[in-house]
């Protein structure tokens, strides 16, 4: 039979052992805040992450719809039409792909040939391609072949243009006196007439397939180039993407 005694450290063990469910349900409550503070931190940074990213896409999306934009319409002015400067861009986008020269690049030229009345041709691209391939500074022989070219179209072909070509390891002097007979201070006074121009670019044009045929499609593997495609493939997607509807 149970004494009073007894009765008293039951009772007293009964509350403590309450007390202490108490507590650490307590605890478990305290911890359980803590943790979905922890849970909504967590989500607010990932939103703000996924903010950051949306709101970069969209603006390399807007950059480079406008660039293309500009592009299109500088086509149109000197192709006469929105069909014919998409016809060209398609054109230019995928010789891009195959060659080291980007796609702002290659519209500058198109449009400068364009422009003065030389048809920009594959075969004619490639020409100046080869020859600008085999310079430490590819854009600025390019960009040098098609202001030759596009400036003496009507004659008046000067030696500044040349020199341009020369200084980038282009050899436009000897090609022109084994073609032509010319030597570089003869080249000013002959290429002053519009025949005498037109004989010059074609040699030149000559002497590049000659000399430098295959150039680009030897750097193909280079990390430039490889740069310089994964740049055009990147702004085709974000173009699609903007094409598309965000």
């Amino acid at each position: 039979m149970a004494t009073i005694r007894d009765k008293y450290v039951l009772d007293v063990d009964v509350r403590g052992g309450v007390d202490k469910l108490n507590k650490l349900g307590a605890a478990g409550e305290g911890v359980r805040t803590r943790f979905l503070g922890i849970k909504t931190a967590v989500a607010g940074a990932f939103t703000a992450i996924g903010a950051v990213g949306v709101g970069s896409l969209v603006k390399n999306v807007a950059e480079v719809s406008a660039r293309t934009q500009d592009l299109k319409t500088a086509l149109e002015t000197v192709t006469g039409s929105a069909a014919n400067a998409d016809k060209a861009f398609g054109f230019i986008q995928d010789f891009a792909t195959r060659t080291p020269f980007d796609i702002d690049t290659l519209t500058e030229t198109f449009i400068k040939l364009q422009a003065s009345g030389i048809e920009p041709t594959e075969e004619l691209l490639k020409a100046f391609g080869d020859a600008a391939s085999v310079s430490t500074d590819k854009i600025g022989a390019m960009e040098a072949a098609a202001d030759l070219f596009s400036r003496s179209v009507s004659g008046g072909l000067g030696l500044e243009d040349l020199n341009r070509l020369a200084d980038r390891g282009i050899a436009v002097f000897p090609i022109l006196e084994e073609k032509l007979g010319l030597t570089r201070l003869e080249v000013s006074e002959f290429g002053k007439t519009a025949e005498g121009a037109a004989k010059i670019q074609q040699a030149l044009i000559e002497g590049f397939q000659e000399e430098f045929g295959g150039g680009m499609e030897r750097s193909v593997d280079n990390l430039s180039t490889s740069l310089s495609n994964m740049g055009i493939a990147a702004d085709n997607a974000l173009l699609a993407v903007g094409e598309g509807g965000l």
